[in-house]
């Protein structure tokens, strides 16, 4: 009978090949991921509930203008959205957060962040800032060139102020800066792998 073979030195001592770092299961410490990617993601969740649920409120726009006759329509909504939520700031401090954390996932490092399928997490994460984040920026840039609505033209007379080109151009621009970051999370989730603990 062949007797089994010693241990090698990389064996005896654990540091063998192992499991790889993606299944691994979350660590003691992986609690800290976790409220590190709540907290990226937390402003652009709550931009974008507060931006629908706004958006979605025609009542708003009326108590807004004081116009009750006028219709409603898409540009009235977009334009109360941009005074009192904009998703532009909330959307780019999400995207270099989550930029930060594609950057940990791509460097591998520290190991105790290390928690399974953060990748995966990440990568979902920011493609969806980067959607919502282009999507306000056309419809901010789409208000800078469109038509002035019914509505504010009627609201005009009576000394309503319309949101200057600055105000939505200012807006467009973080939108597509939060895009343009958000994305490149995205690549760095897609595009680098974890090292091996095997340096061979």
């Amino acid at each position: 009978m062949t007797p089994a073979a010693a241990p090698g030195p990389r064996e005896d001592a654990g540091l063998g090949p192992g499991p790889d770092l993606e299944d691994d299961p979350a660590g003691r410490w992986s609690w800290v991921w976790w409220a590190l990617l709540l907290a990226a993601a937390l402003p652009l969740a709550v931009s974008v509930v507060a931006v629908q649920r706004l958006a979605g409120d025609a009542g708003a726009v009326v108590e807004r203008t004081g116009d009750e006759d006028a219709p409603v329509v898409l540009a009235d909504r977009w334009a109360l959205v941009l005074v009192a939520q904009p998703p532009g700031w909330p959307a780019a401090v999400s995207a270099f957060a989550l930029l930060a954390l594609a950057a940990v996932v791509a460097a591998g490092a520290p190991g105790w962040l290390i928690v399974a399928r953060r990748r995966l997490l990440v990568g979902v994460t920011a493609a969806g800032c980067a959607v919502w984040a282009a999507g306000t920026a056309a419809l901010s840039a789409w208000s800078v060139l469109r038509a002035p609505t019914a509505r504010e033209t009627a609201t005009a007379q009576w000394g309503s102020v319309r949101p200057s080109v600055l105000d939505h151009g200012v807006e467009t621009g973080l939108g597509v800066l939060a895009a343009a970051v958000a994305a490149l999370a995205v690549v760095l989730c897609v595009t680098t792998r974890e090292p091996s603990r095997d340096p061979r």
